[in-house]
């Protein structure tokens, strides 16, 4: 999900553990005036590594929550979304980005303002840099420079792509790894994403599965709506043959007023909620969720953790560089239907649930690379 700076990769978590748990004395009241300086200093430990502590092995459940209070309190975040294109070579159904960037005409960053949002980034907290669009690989030579720029400061990138202009070698690009869409088996696919007009009308699923196989710095990530709802787990099934990182799943999110049948009701998405649960108890780790992050999409769960969601967590930037307005979603998009497993991976990890906290540097280190 988000990574820990390079330097420290396989440095021992056990003075900061101790650290921290001073720093629960600390809040207790018990010792404040003692301590006042050794809370501020533990305040700032948690803050520069709070992706580190979270993915620690050590750290017991009130700790994680209280690593991820204290980012939220600080308005610090782990995760920055940056769009380094505002073109894809897709249209695919029900896509975010289409819903509102697609038209809008933006400026593109260059290499040098590239390079000044990630150090500013790096700077307010940020260790897992997703880089996406539209078609990130679509401007491949800048993309890869904005990746080594993130690996020289010490942290992880995450390539979210369509993977129809294929995906650099195992390694080539250091310290990253790749989330790549795939809405479902080839039928699934059929549905929402069709051919690719820019690669002579070749079915998406087929080139998705050519970049991947045999990939384990790969995860797949589903959308799930009412066209590819059936298809889960026959998706399941067909990538678990592939030799790949896991499978993430999502559920498309509308906006504000939009009630089109794309859209799976809250009866659908319990029923489809279930059939998740059933098949992370079947293949363990190959979903990389946990069994709460799961849950959390649930319309009764949502309900209840929408108002407080966790959006300082992921910082999203549009393809000038610019903010976007609360969260990748934009301003339109309707939280009290989200289904974002960004969001509800958050929200596990604001419980204190440790399996969440597991899953934080999986696919980095299925990737090799944590």
């Amino acid at each position: 999900m988000w990574g820990r700076p390079a330097h420290a990769r396989h440095a021992s978590t056990g003075p900061l553990y101790v650290k921290i748990v001073l720093d629960l004395n600390v809040y207790s009241g018990e010792k404040a005036s003692v301590f006042s300086g050794v809370k501020a200093s533990v305040e700032a430990l948690v803050l520069t590594h709070g992706s580190q502590l979270l993915a620690s092995p050590l750290l017991p459940s009130g700790l994680i929550k209280h690593v991820v209070v204290l980012a939220e309190r600080h308005n610090r975040p782990f995760i920055a979304s940056i769009n380094v294109i505002n073109f894809c070579n897709l249209k695919c159904a029900g896509c975010y980005w289409s819903k509102i960037e697609r038209r809008q005409q933006r400026d593109e960053m260059t290499v040098p303002q590239g390079d000044q949002l990630i150090n500013e980034l790096w700077t307010r907290g940020v260790r897992q840099f997703l880089f996406l669009g539209g078609e990130p690989m679509m401007r491949r030579e800048e993309l890869s420079h904005w990746v080594q720029t993130v690996a020289d400061l010490g942290g992880i990138s995450t390539i979210i792509t369509n993977a129809t202009y294929g995906l650099p070698a195992f390694g080539e690009w250091k310290q990253a790894h790749y989330m790549v869409s795939c809405d479902g088996d080839k039928e699934g696919m059929r549905k929402i994403r069709g051919l690719d007009t820019f690669h002579d009308n070749a079915p998406v699923f087929d080139l998705v599965k050519d970049a991947t196989y045999g990939r384990t710095d790969v995860v797949l990530a589903m959308t799930i709506s009412n066209a590819n709802v059936e298809r889960i787990e026959p998706f399941v099934r067909e990538t678990r043959t592939w030799g790949i990182g896991g499978i993430v799943f999502s559920f498309a999110t509308p906006n504000v007023g939009e009630e089109q049948s794309f859209y799976l009701s809250d009866e659908r998405k319990e029923d489809a909620v279930k059939e998740l649960l059933r098949l992370k108890a079947e293949t363990g780790d190959f979903i990389v969720m946990s069994q709460r992050a799961i849950e959390l999409l649930r319309p009764a769960e949502v309900a209840q953790w929408h108002t407080k969601c966790p959006t300082y967590a992921a910082v999203s930037i549009r393809a000038d560089g610019k903010p976007l307005e609360r969260c990748i979603f934009g301003p339109e998009g309707d939280c009290t239907r989200c289904g974002c497993n960004v969001s509800t991976s958050f929200v596990a990890l604001r419980e204190g649930n440790k399996e969440t906290a597991r899953m934080v540097l999986l696919p980095a280190r299925r990737a090799g690379i944590a």
